[in-house]
């Protein structure tokens, strides 16, 4: 309950507080041992990042503007509604939709050393002969329509 609560509460329990629901029946100690035993038992892996993870280090990097940050997560929520894309991590996923983003923002291809290094990915590796990859996929995206606005 301690660990669980620090996820979804809003005000979150303490110690104390599992003590008293318990009856006493624990004590402090024998409550964060068991909470110690767990996660290491997990291996600290309680959770799986998402691509909203990815983006939010990977636009920084990019040293985005709003615009930018906007049609990236845009980009990247259409690959997500795609059943191909399941296949590749949502690292590549969120590189991905920074790129084209980047190239439709800016009008050119903007992948810098400071974005490589950050992401470990390579221009290169965003693009080759793979009609799945998301940087080829977006010609599905080219002429979409919504509410009567040209996207992409």
């Amino acid at each position: 309950m301690l660990m669980a609560c620090k996820y979804e509460e809003v005000s979150v329990l303490v110690v104390e507080d599992l003590i008293l629901i318990s009856d006493r029946a624990y004590s402090r100690n024998d409550v964060l041992e068991m909470k110690s035993l767990m996660i290491n038992t997990l291996q600290f892996n309680l959770s799986v990042p998402t691509h909203c993870v990815f983006m939010r280090c990977f636009l920084k990097a990019a040293q985005s503007d709003k615009k930018l940050e906007l049609l990236s997560f845009f980009i990247v929520e259409l690959c997500l509604i795609e059943y191909e894309m399941l296949r590749f991590p949502l690292s590549f996923l969120a590189v991905a939709a920074i790129f084209i983003a980047q190239c439709s923002v800016n009008g050119f291809k903007k992948w810098t050393k400071t974005c490589e290094r950050h992401t470990n990915y390579t221009e290169d590796q965003l693009f080759y002969d793979d009609p799945m990859i998301p940087t080829n996929f977006v010609h599905r995206w080219n002429h979409l329509k919504i509410d009567g606005y040209l996207w992409l």
